[in-house]
């Protein structure tokens, strides 16, 4: 069962913060902006993601300034459900 990760930030410009960050990983962030931000990744586990982290993140976040999360916790994924009406 895979795992969810919910971290939480709430520090200045924190959106744009993460926008380069994930950027500098080849990830192309949606638009927006704002001082809080929440951010919910599903891995297959824990281990994966801690991988990526070690080998890409941690670089990234380094060198795009982000500051440590307010909140870090991990749940078991339940399930989910996608409301792909328009």
């Amino acid at each position: 069962m895979p795992d969810v990760l919910v971290l939480a930030f709430s520090k200045p410009d924190a959106v744009q913060v993460h926008h380069e960050a994930d950027r500098r990983i080849g990830v192309d962030p949606t638009d927006g902006s704002g001082d809080k931000l929440i951010v919910v990744e599903v891995w297959e586990s824990q281990g994966q993601q801690e991988a990526l982290m070690q080998d890409r993140l941690v670089p990234a976040v380094a060198q795009a300034n982000v500051l440590p999360p307010s909140r870090v916790e991990w749940f078991a994924h339940a399930g989910e459900k996608h409301n792909d009406e328009a």
